[in-house]
Parts: C-alpha cells; structure tokens; sequence
C-alpha cells in the first residue's frame, strides 16, 4: 500500500541512496526544478533534512514513466524537496487530465450504445 502502481518504490533501496547521496555531494546545490518556488532562491540548504519542505532532494528531470534509469546520473539534479514534489504532483495531473480526455475522445468515437 502507497506504492505507485507499474513499477517499486526505488526510494528505499541501498542502490537510490547512493545516488542520491553521489549527486548532492557532487553537484552545485542549486535547485534544477525549472520553476523553483523556494523563498530564498534557488540555493538548497544541504544542512537541512531531505524531509524538510527546503531540503535537500534529487529530480528526476525525465520523469520514471517514461522509461529511463531511475539511477541514470545524467537525468538527476539536486532540488529542494517542496519543489520536488509539486512538479510530481504537476505531472501527475497532467497525466490524469491527458487520461480523462483520451476517454472522453474514446467514447465519442466509440458510443457504447448503436441507436
């Protein structure tokens, strides 16, 4: 239960720590969430605990769904954890918007009754 439908949570594995510990003590802690809404900039303040709203997290710019290597390093930057998860929860909608309109489109081709 919690676990998104398709595919494991990474985010308890030995191998994800690693990584993401490699990439926040390898890169520049700037927040690489195109629209970081952090009020202090974009600088992620690595003292703070990744469940802290302004701590430290990693992104992955091309998200999972899309087929790519959950531990690729070329496809994760540093982000603050808040910015983190409101992009994931915009691509959720969006995902859910796109869904809800193929079914509508779907029905209007394929009514369900022959009149």
């Amino acid at each position: 239960m919690g676990e998104p439908r398709g595919r494991p949570d990474i985010r308890d594995t030995r191998r994800w720590k690693k990584t993401r510990a490699h990439v926040l003590a390898t890169r520049a802690p700037i927040c690489g969430v195109a629209e970081c809404i952090c009020p202090t900039g974009r600088a992620i303040d690595l003292s703070l605990p990744g469940t802290h709203r302004w701590g430290p997290s990693v992104d992955h710019v091309i998200e999972l769904d899309a087929g790519h290597d959950p531990y690729d390093e070329a496809n994760l930057v540093p982000a603050h954890s808040a910015c983190n998860g409101r992009k994931g929860q915009r691509y959720g909608l969006k995902k859910k918007r796109e869904a809800i309109r193929l079914r509508a489109q779907a029905r209007e081709l394929n009514p369900s009754r022959v009149w």
